[in-house]
């Protein structure tokens, strides 16, 4: 059977910050949200993914649309 996995949450910052929006870095040119099955994501004990957005203008457009919505990430062997 081909490997399928799903992961579904909100664009949310990095544990523990957990305020349901995406996390800035490099002064506002990088958005990063992380999805993981449990929280904390524990990187030696379970897959989790990270959506992340670099913009050198710091507007993000695409990634604004996501912000504190739900969304579903699938990875699918093919």
């Amino acid at each position: 059977m081909p490997f399928k996995k799903v992961f579904e949450g909100f664009c949310e910052t990095d544990w523990p910050e957990n305020c349901r929006k995406f996390k800035e870095e490099d002064g506002g040119q990088a958005l990063i949200a992380t999805i993981s099955d449990e929280a904390p994501p524990n990187p030696q004990g379970q897959m989790f993914v990270r959506i992340q957005s670099w913009d050198e203008n710091c507007e993000h457009r695409e990634a604004r649309q996501i912000e504190g919505k739900r969304v579903r990430v699938t990875i699918e062997e093919i």
